[in-house]
């Protein structure tokens, strides 16, 4: 007869044993019970995930502020047509969504944050042959997630996105 697989290390020594609450014999605590007995008691949520969660949405903020201030300094030095390029895959790619799917600011964060990881793979992959374009498609993934995350940073980078998109559609009109 086989032993069952063991995932930490080949087959198993001996057959598994189920816990019996009071009548097990592994380890009991103080309180009688065994450690590893199922409780029917309601688990209490977990005091590190929550902080996790919430260091991982600031650090996650950090990095899209980061490469969404890149993306801007990088406008800044391009010419003429290349900033054309950029502005017009953002409008473009924001107008294209809006008309498919609606106004961005009335989508749930789920979907806006669906949206941005797609647009941002797609800007990745075509960055080799449009690095211009991808630049204005990967702002507006950027801009999609950082409306999915809370806290200041977020929102002083989608402010800042929304007012850089404005200038550039001001400077249009006017040259």
């Amino acid at each position: 007869m086989r032993r069952p697989w063991n995932p930490l290390g080949g087959a198993q020594t001996e057959p598994l044993r189920r816990h019996e609450g009071e009548s097990c014999k592994v380890a009991k605590t103080e309180t009688g019970r065994c450690p590893a007995a199922v409780s029917n008691e309601p688990r209490q949520p977990d005091m590190f995930s929550f902080l996790k969660r919430l260091i991982w949405k600031d650090q996650r903020a950090d990095i899209v502020t980061k490469e969404a201030l890149d993306v801007l300094h990088r406008y800044q030095r391009f010419g003429g047509s290349e900033k054309h390029e950029v502005t017009s895959a953002f409008a473009y790619t924001k107008s294209q969504l809006e008309i498919r799917h609606g106004e961005i600011e009335t989508w749930p964060k789920k979907r806006k944050a669906v949206v941005a990881e797609l647009i941002l793979k797609i800007a990745r992959d075509t960055y080799g042959e449009a690095p211009y374009g991808a630049c204005g498609t990967a702002l507006l993934g950027l801009y999609l997630e950082a409306q999915t995350l809370s806290g200041d940073k977020a929102k002083r980078l989608v402010y800042l996105i929304n007012e850089w998109h404005r200038r550039v559609l001001a400077a249009d009109i006017k040259g």
